[in-house]
């Protein structure tokens, strides 16, 4: 009865937790609605297929898949709400439940496409979906926030990579590029500063490699278009670039002929040596 209910009303009287966020409460609803339709088209398997269910594994795996990602979901607002409601986590939010939401639909989808008995499938799209599939990916908008966001050092970033791991430039060379990183908004900042002095032809454009921006940047601190901070935020930048572009160099012969060469020598002194 009540994926008749939900089905007709889209979701939209279903209860949701009295402490839970506003702004997403549309989708513990739609959570719930999934959950409804999992737990309907789980019980109708059980009835029609019995133990039968077991050998059609490409079903048994589809419902499967509609319950991780309803744990996912509900993993996702739940640390949410225990990270205190964070605004700028928004975004990250709306991405995973909606991806997750879609997900779901289509391997319910998958499996009411695929059952056995169409009778009961077609009758359970009826009840669960009287109006078509509710959910669509997340939109290219908010991919790009998320894409954003991921490349703006802050708090966000910061909470969403906390228990990845980040490598030191002490231990790991590919610390510097987070180091660079880190620097990349003040640099961007800087270098747009400049751009002005650029097109009045009173500094030259900036350079493109790492090992000439030392002396670009002096050029613009003679001049006063910089300060001593803004120059050392490029020179820490350079340094630090220099180290993510740095890559073990070999000769193009892996030095075969230096090789042959030292081995020509030792023969040489050992004849020597001989005679």
């Amino acid at each position: 009865m009540r994926s008749v209910v939900y089905g007709i009303t889209g979701g939209a009287f279903i209860a949701t937790p009295r402490t839970a966020h506003a702004p997403l409460h549309a989708y513990y609803r739609a959570a719930t609605r999934i959950a409804t339709v999992f737990a309907l088209l789980a019980d109708v398997s059980m009835f029609v297929l019995g133990g039968d269910l077991k050998r059609r594994e490409r079903i048994s795996a589809r419902l499967g898949d509609v319950l991780s990602q309803l744990y996912l979901i509900s993993a996702t607002l739940k640390r949410f709400e225990d990270e205190g409601r964070q605004e700028d986590d928004l975004p990250l939010v709306r991405w995973g439940v909606e991806d997750s939401l879609y997900r779901a639909q289509q391997a319910l989808d998958g499996v009411l496409a695929n059952y056995p008995n169409r009778l009961a499938a077609g009758l359970v799209r009826v009840l669960a979906f009287p109006f078509g599939l509710p959910h669509r990916e997340p939109s290219d908008r908010l991919g790009s926030a998320i894409a954003e966001l991921m490349q703006t050092p802050g708090a966000a970033r910061n909470r969403l990579v906390s228990d990845s791991y980040v490598p030191h430039p002490d231990v790991d060379a590919l610390g510097y590029g987070e180091l660079v990183f880190e620097l990349n908004p003040r640099f961007t900042q800087i270098e747009q500063k400049l751009r002005e002095a650029v097109k009045a032809r009173r500094l030259e454009p900036m350079p493109q490699s790492v090992v000439q921006l030392g002396a670009w940047a002096d050029a613009a601190l003679q001049q006063g278009l910089i300060d001593a901070d803004e120059r050392r935020v490029l020179d820490e930048y350079a340094r630090y670039a220099a180290h993510v572009v740095k890559v073990d160099d070999f000769p193009a012969d892996f030095d075969l002929l230096a090789s042959l060469q030292r081995r020509k020598d030792a023969l040489e002194t050992a004849l020597e040596v001989a005679l």
